[in-house]
C-alpha cells in the first residue's frame, strides 16, 4: 500500500483469514499459554487493520501529488512563465540596443548642434538606467530558475521554508521593483514585459491567494502552487516513513509469535498422544476386567472404546489443520529444520519466495536450500549456532538463493526450538522478502544522485550565464568610454576649427596696423636725432609691437592646417640641439639639467621643425615654472611600437582642477602668456598621430610626455 509505484491494489486485509484463525483458537481447549498467544494475535490484527486504513488514506491523498511530481505538471507551469519573461527580456533588451544604434549612426552623420543633441542623449542617465536595470532582471530570472528547481527536488520542509521566504520572496520583489523602475521611468510600453506575467509567476509558485505578510517577511501559500506542492509532498512522505516504521514493528511483534505458536503445537500434539494412550490403556483394563464379568459387555465396552478413539484422532487432525491454517496464512516464510538440519516442514510463502515446491523441500539440508553455490562466505551461520548452542538472531538484510540460482534479499528471524527436557530439538527460521524495499531504496538513490546531477548543470550553467553577463556588461563600459572619448574629441576638434578661422582672421587684421606703427615709430626715431630725446618711449612702442607680432605670429601658427614634412631623423639630437639653444631665450643659470636619452630607438619620421616647436616649447615652459632654481629632467624611451618622450620639473606643479583645460587655446596661468603654446603643441602632436599626457610628479613639479607612433 505504501509503494510508490501507485499500481492497483486487487488485494484487501485479510479479515477472513484472521477470524477464522481466532475460531480454531477458540476451539483449542486444555493449553493455558494458547489464551496469551491468541489475545496477542488478535492486538497485533487490530493494529495491523488500523495501519492498513491509514495506507489507503495516505494512498488516496499521495495519488494526485505523485502524478503532478511525475509529470512536472506544476514544475512546467513555473518553466514556461520563466521562460516567457526571459523571451519577453530578450526582445525589449533587442529593441533598446537597435534603437541605440540607429541613434549612435545618426549621431556619425549629424552635425553641430544636432550631433551634440544625440551624444547627450546617449549618454544620458535615463539611457543608462534601463541597461543597469536590465543587467538586474537577468540575474533575478536565473536566480529564478535555479531556485525552482531546487525547490523541485528539494528534500527538507525547514529548508523548504528558508528557500521561499529568505530566497523567492526577496528574488521576485527585486524582480517587479526593476519593471516598475523601468515604468516609471518611461522605458516600457504596455506590451513589453507585462505585470501580470510576473503576478502568474508568483501565483504558480505560491497558489491562487497567497499573502504576504510584511510585518513577518514571510509567504503564506494559496490554493495550489509549487510550493504546496512540494511541501505536501514532503509531509505525506513523512507520514510514510512513520507508517512504514509502525507497520515493521507490528510485523516483527507478530513474527515474534511464530515460536510460541509452533512450541504450543508441538504440546498440544504431545498431550494429545499421551491421552490417547492412556486412553487405550484403561481401555485395554477395562476390557480384560469386563470380559471376566460378562460376554455382553465385551461388545458395548469395544464400541466405547472405538469412539474414544475416533474423539481423540479428531482432536489430533483440527490440531493438525490449526497448525497448518496458521504457516499457510502468515506472508512470510517459516521454515522448520530438526537437529541434524534437514528440513521438516516450510510454509507456502515460504517455498515461493524461493521458487521450490513445499514436497521438495522436506528431508533437504538448509544448507542445499539457502545457500548459493560459488559463494565463500557462509550466510548461515545463524542456524547452524541456533542448532548447536540456542541462540537466537535477527538480521534485517541477508541474502538467501532461490532454486534457479539467483539471490532474494531477505529480513530474517532464526529461532530455536526445545523440548520438554529445554534440549534442543531444531530451529525455526522465519524470512520476508525485501527485494521491493530494495528497489525502492534504489530508485530513491537515483532520484538523488539524478537531482545532484541536475543542480550540477544548473551550477556550470549559472556560472556561464555569469560569464556572459560579465563580458557584456565589459564590452558595454568599453563601448561608452570609447563614445565619451570620441564625443570630447569631436568637440575639441569643433572648438579648435572655430577658433582657429578667428584667429586666422584676427591675425590677419592687426599684422596690417602693426606694421605701419613701426614703419612710422622707425621714422619718428630717426626724426629726433638725438638718442635721448623720448628714446625710452619709443623703444617701449617697438617692443610692444613685437610682442603684438609675436602673438599673431602664434595665432597664425594655431589656425594654419598641419601640413606636415616628414623625414627621417634622430630624436635625441633634436634634443639635445633645443637644450643647447634655449639658454639664448631664457636663463638657466641655477637650473640642474638632466638628459637621460635612449641610444636603442629608431630614427623617427615625422616633421622635425614642427616638433622642435613643440620640444622647445615644453622645455621654456618647465624653466618658466622653476624660477631661478630647480632639475629639468628629459629623457626618452622606445615601448611597445612607440617613442616617449618626457619633460618634468620641481616646480609648483599643475593643480588638477585645470590640467583638463591647459590645452584649451587662450588658457594661460602666466601674466604675460599668450595661452596658445600648448595649444599649438597639441595639435602639432596630433598630426602625427600621437598624444600629449600631463601629470603631476608626487616629489613636486609637473611631468609632460608626448607618445610619438613609429610607422610600421
Amino acid at each position: 500500500m505504501l509503494q510508490l509505484d501507485l499500481g492497483p491494489v486487487g488485494e484487501a486485509f485479510p479479515e477472513a483469514a484472521l477470524d477464522q484463525l481466532q475460531v480454531e483458537f477458540q476451539k483449542t481447549l486444555g493449553l493455558s499459554e494458547l489464551k496469551l498467544v491468541s489475545d496477542e494475535l488478535g492486538q497485533r490484527s487490530h493494529n495491523l487493520r488500523r495501519i492498513w486504513q491509514r495506507a489507503v488514506a495516505w494512498r488516496a491523498d499521495y495519488r494526485p501529488i505523485y502524478l503532478d511530481n511525475r509529470d512536472k505538471h506544476s514544475l512546467r507551469k513555473v518553466r514556461s512563465y520563466l521562460q516567457r519573461l526571459r523571451a519577453d527580456l530578450e526582445i525589449f533588451e533587442g529593441r533598446r540596443r537597435l534603437q541605440g544604434a540607429l541613434t549612435i549612426r545618426s549621431w556619425r552623420e549629424a552635425e553641430g548642434a544636432e550631433a551634440q543633441r544625440l551624444a547627450e542623449e546617449l549618454l544620458s542617465y535615463r539611457n543608462q538606467t534601463w541597461r543597469r536595470s536590465l543587467d538586474s532582471i537577468n540575474t533575478e530570472l536565473v536566480d529564478l530558475s535555479r531556485m525552482v528547481e531546487i525547490l523541485a527536488g528539494e528534500d527538507r520542509l525547514d529548508q523548504l521554508a528558508d528557500l521561499k521566504d529568505n530566497q523567492l520572496k526577496p528574488s521576485l520583489e527585486r524582480l517587479a521593483r526593476e519593471l516598475t523602475r523601468l515604468r516609471a521611468a518611461g522605458q516600457l510600453r504596455s506590451e513589453e514585459l507585462p505585470a501580470a506575467v510576473v503576478q502568474e509567476l508568483n501565483e504558480a509558485l505560491f497558489g491562487r491567494g497567497y499573502a504576504i505578510y510584511e510585518e513577518y517577511q514571510t509567504i503564506r501559500p494559496g490554493k495550489g502552487g509549487l510550493y504546496l506542492l512540494a511541501w505536501q509532498r514532503l509531509g505525506l512522505l513523512q507520514q510514510r516513513e512513520g507508517l512504514q516504521a509502525e507497520a515493521l514493528r507490528e510485523l516483527q511483534q507478530l513474527e515474534a509469535l511464530y515460536p510460541p505458536l509452533a512450541s504450543l503445537t508441538q504440546k498440544r500434539n504431545k498431550e494429545l498422544a499421551r491421552k490417547a494412550e492412556r486412553s487405550l490403556a484403561n481401555g485395554a483394563l477395562d476390557l480384560v476386567m469386563l470380559s471376566l464379568l460378562t460376554l455382553g459387555g465385551f461388545f458395548g465396552l469395544g464400541w466405547q472404546i472405538i469412539r474414544m478413539t475416533q474423539h481423540q484422532l479428531a482432536a489430533l487432525a483440527r490440531l493438525r489443520q490449526q497448525n497448518e491454517l496458521i504457516l499457510s496464512s502468515a506472508g512470510e516464510g517459516v521454515l522448520g529444520v530438526d537437529r541434524q538440519g534437514k528440513t521438516i516442514f516450510i510454509n507456502p510463502a515460504g517455498a515461493r519466495q524461493l521458487g521450490w515446491e513445499q514436497q521438495d523441500l522436506v528431508g533437504q539440508s538448509y544448507q542445499q536450500i539457502l545457500a548459493c553455490r560459488g559463494s565463500e562466505q557462509n550466510l548461515f551461520d545463524p542456524i547452524s549456532r541456533a542448532l548447536q548452542q540456542g541462540s537466537c538472531h535477527r538480521s534485517d538484510e541477508a541474502l538467501f538463493c532461490r532454486r534457479d540460482g539467483s539471490q532474494v534479499p531477505v529480513a530474517c528471524v532464526v529461532t530455536p526450538m526445545h523440548n520438554e527436557q529445554q534440549q534442543i530439538e531444531g530451529a525455526v527460521v522465519t524470512f520476508m522478502d525485501i527485494s521491493d524495499r530494495k528497489a525502492a531504496e534504489q530508485t530513491l538513490r537515483r532520484y538523488y544522485d539524478r537531482l545532484a546531477e541536475q543542480e550540477q548543470a544548473l551550477a556550470e550553467l549559472n556560472k556561464g550565464l555569469e560569464q556572459k553577463v560579465a563580458e557584456r556588461t565589459r564590452l558595454l563600459e568599453e563601448k561608452s568610454r570609447q563614445l565619451i572619448v570620441t564625443q570630447e574629441e569631436l568637440a575639441h576638434a569643433e572648438k579648435l576649427a572655430a577658433i582657429g578661422s578667428l584667429a586666422a582672421g584676427v591675425a590677419h587684421e592687426i599684422n596690417n596696423p602693426t606694421a605701419i606703427i613701426r614703419g612710422n615709430v622707425e621714422i619718428l626715431q630717426a626724426a629726433l636725432g638725438q638718442p635721448g630725446d623720448y628714446q625710452e618711449e619709443t623703444d617701449e612702442i617697438l617692443h610692444q609691437v613685437e610682442r603684438i607680432s609675436l602673438i599673431t605670429g602664434n595665432l597664425l601658427a594655431f589656425a594654419r592646417k598641419k601640413n606636415l614634412k616628414r623625414k627621417d631623423f634622430d630624436l635625441n639630437e633634436l634634443l639635445e640641439e633645443i637644450l643647447d639653444q634655449v639658454g639664448h631665450h631664457i636663463s638657466i643659470d641655477g637650473i640642474e639639467v638632466s638628459f637621460v636619452p635612449d641610444n636603442e630607438i629608431p630614427p623617427y619620421h615625422g616633421d622635425g621643425e614642427g616638433l622642435r616647436q613643440v620640444f622647445t616649447n615644453l622645455v621654456i615652459n618647465a624653466l618658466q615654472a622653476m624660477g631661478e632654481t630647480g632639475v629639468l629632467a628629459i629623457s626618452t624611451c622606445f615601448q611597445n611600437g612607440q617613442l616617449s618622450v618626457q619633460v618634468s620639473d620641481t616646480g609648483p606643479g599643475i593643480p588638477a582642477d585645470i590640467q583638463g583645460e591647459i590645452f584649451n587655446p587662450f588658457f594661460t596661468t602666466k601674466d604675460n602668456g599668450t595661452g596658445l603654446g600648448l595649444s599649438v603643441s597639441y595639435g602639432i602632436v596630433q598630426a602625427h598621430g600621437g598624444s600629449l599626457e600631463i601629470q603631476n610628479v608626487q616629489t613636486g613639479g609637473a611631468c609632460f610626455n608626448v607618445l610619438l607612433p613609429t610607422e610600421g
